[in-house]
């Protein structure tokens, strides 16, 4: 077979262009005094911690940010697309696809049995497809979407209230803790509360570099936070100026519209909630600091704590959202009780009853008859469960399962964040672009103005200087005409 030889190809001016400044960026890091470097895990630096230190140095304050990311995360259309796309995510990662009618571009693997395991040979392309048909089938369906809507609209203030527990612990009251006037609905989920404020959080998931410290430390710790949580001494503390927060002793005024003292009243917005909670640390620490610098204790002790009820959010996120996924175990909240018409209601019921992994894949979570505890294949395990008997190195396929949902949950929420601080990040720097470039340009502008003014004036004084240089002349000229012409009084003979 003969050599066939191929035809050129003439680039374009800006093609070629783009070829030599990536060959010379790729020689540059060819360089042999450019060695890659490792740094210590201790010297490392998290996405969110770094994106802080990036706003503080724009003179960007954080707690702004962080407030309105908080207040829009709470909006009732962003935490139904918040969970949607955990499902969506979660299927996708267990080869499962929704929507029976849409034809995929590939062929999913398949499941002996329906059992499937998690999936390790689809591209990242096939992934992101299975993920965008099933969470278009799940915004699709409205006998799920509507009474998610209004069981989140009823509940969601209460997920600011279980925050609370997850930050200070159980309040000294017990009226003010488990009950219709408390912060749970009832002792069964108080417990998990507790339990995940000792095993979870951080050591789970962390959203900022955690300290390094030894295990004795560790365990000594969570033996302290055991007995402090449970007799609600937990406190928030600010280290800098060394004092202590504590959650009132009836705590549910933050969350109603009734004053300190009184019981009854409604459930204000999550906004609402959280605005109570920042000013309340704040006013604390303004009363329990004393000088002339206690109003910027206040602030700084505020912004601390913003920052705080952000990461504490993240790190335990499926243990806030888990009734919604697998059902509340007990009763159902009363403030989700009654508040839709008959029919939507007995809807709404049923999905706080069996949770959304029922209505999504239906018999996936059932109950221990024994322990009265959600069991299935898609139900995250709790967060003692995997510092206790977890190995992180050599994980089953059951356990992958068990913390798949918790990966996605805790992950999609950081996401969304990050997402969200570099989109402001990203506007400021591009009107500072833009207010850089109007300046060169103004600047440049000047710089003509002058250029011409400069070159009039010298061009007028030239003009001047000639002018007055041709008038001496004159002058000079005709003082010599007007001697010769001066009459004079003795005249002499002529000489002809």
């Amino acid at each position: 077979m003969a050599y066939v030889v191929p035809l050129e190809q003439p680039l374009s001016e800006s093609q070629a262009k783009l070829i030599a400044q990536v060959g010379s960026m790729k020689n540059l890091t060819d360089l042999s005094f450019l060695k890659k470097f490792k740094l210590k895990k201790e010297e490392e630096i998290s996405l969110f911690d770094y994106l802080i230190k990036v706003l503080r140095a724009m003179g960007i304050d954080p707690q702004i940010l962080l407030t309105s990311f908080l207040n829009e995360f709470f909006r009732t259309d962003k935490m139904i697309e918040f969970l949607f796309s955990a499902i969506a995510k979660l299927a996708a990662a267990m080869y499962k696809k929704l929507d029976p009618n849409y034809e995929l571009s590939f062929t999913l693997y398949a499941c002996p049995g329906n059992q499937c395991s998690l999936n390790e040979k689809m591209t990242d392309d096939q992934i992101v497809e299975l993920v965008e048909c099933n969470y278009r089938w799940l915004d699709s369906q409205t006998i799920i979407k509507e009474p998610l809507a209004i069981a989140l609209t009823a509940l969601k203030t209460r997920m600011i209230q279980e925050l609370m527990i997850l930050i200070f612990g159980k309040p000294k009251k017990e009226e003010a803790a488990v009950g219709p006037n408390g912060l749970v609905n009832d002792t069964g989920r108080m417990n998990e509360l507790i339990e995940e404020l000792i095993c979870g959080g951080n050591q789970i998931f962390s959203v900022s570099v955690p300290a390094s410290s030894n295990y004795g430390e560790i365990e000594y710790n969570r033996l302290q936070k055991i007995e402090q949580a449970k007799k609600g001494n937990l406190s928030f503390q600010i280290t800098c100026q060394g004092a202590q927060i504590s959650l009132p002793d009836d705590p549910m005024y933050l969350f109603k519209d009734v004053p300190p003292g009184f019981q009854g009243g409604q459930s204000v917005t999550p906004q609402v909630a959280m605005a109570n909670v920042f000013n309340y640390v704040g006013n604390q620490i303004q009363r329990k600091t004393t000088g002339g610098s206690s109003q910027s204790n206040a602030i700084s002790a505020e912004k601390s704590f913003v920052q705080k009820f952000l990461e504490t959010l993240i790190s335990s996120i499926t243990c806030l959202v888990s009734p919604y996924f697998v059902g509340f175990v007990g009763t159902i909240p009363g403030e989700a009780q009654g508040v839709a018409p008959q029919a939507t209601q007995l809807l709404v019921d049923d999905l706080l009853t069996n949770g959304l992994l029922n209505a999504v894949f239906p018999g996936s979570v059932t109950t221990d008859p024994n322990t009265g505890k959600r069991v299935g294949e898609f139900v995250p395990a709790t967060s003692c469960e995997i510092i206790n008997s977890y190995d992180k190195e050599n994980l089953t396929e059951p356990q992958k399962k068990k913390i798949a949902l918790i990966t996605i949950l805790c992950n999609l929420l950081l996401n969304m964040l990050i997402g969200y601080i570099l989109a402001y990040v990203l506007e400021k720097v591009k009107d500072m672009i833009k207010k850089y470039i109007a300046k060169r340009a103004q600047a440049r502008i000047q710089r003509k103005i002058d250029k011409m003014k400069k070159k009039f004036e010298t061009s007028m004084v030239g003009r001047s200087v000639k002018k007055a240089e041709r008038s001496a002349r004159q002058v000079r000229l005709l003082q010599k005409i007007a001697k010769l012409l001066k009459f004079r009084k003795n005249p002499g003979k002529p000489s002809f």
